[in-house]
């Protein structure tokens, strides 16, 4: 299966743009996403050594448009959904590796996944709701304040073998 994603309306303001060590430059940045969707990224970056702080925002991204990177690993569809997620991206390149973290909000909101062959509902929800995380690589953690699910709809089966109905 094919994937189409288009970026459109794209703007990007670099300023103070320099390979100096430790110099800052500030970006802003901004995108449509197939037509629908956007994203945005601004504040500060170095180029050496690699570092940002950013304040991301993605506003109603169509889940449904990544369905062709899914085909090949289960038995469903990615029929309907809707991203939505704000926060800081915060990256930093150390001796060895790169350190991340990302705190913020993010929704997914009228979600469907169907069964491949029949189209039959899976699973649904109105509205997933991810409050207050907080997700670092250095050291690996999670820290999620608050997950509400609005109106969920569940028809994946764990079957005897204990294989469920989405492989």
């Amino acid at each position: 299966e094919e994937s189409n994603l288009t970026l459109d309306e794209i703007t990007l303001d670099a300023r103070d743009v320099s390979t100096r060590a430790a110099a800052k430059s500030q970006i802003d940045f901004s995108c449509r996403v197939n037509e629908a969707g956007t994203v945005s990224a601004r504040g500060d970056c170095c180029l050496t050594p690699l570092s940002a702080n950013l304040s991301l925002d993605f506003k109603e991204i169509d889940v449904a448009d990544f369905q062709p990177f899914l085909a090949g690993s289960m038995n469903a569809t990615l029929a309907s959904g809707s991203f939505s997620a704000a926060g800081t991206l915060t990256l930093s390149q150390g001796q060895e590796s790169m350190a991340t973290s990302f705190t913020g909000d993010s929704a997914i909101a009228n979600f469907a996944l169907k069964e491949k062959n029949t189209s039959a509902d899976l699973l649904k929800w109105k509205q997933l709701r991810v409050a207050g995380m907080d997700v670092g690589t250095s050291p690996t953690s999670i820290s999620i304040k608050d997950i509400t699910l609005e109106q969920l709809f569940s028809n994946i089966v764990v079957n005897q073998d204990k294989t469920v109905n989405l492989t």
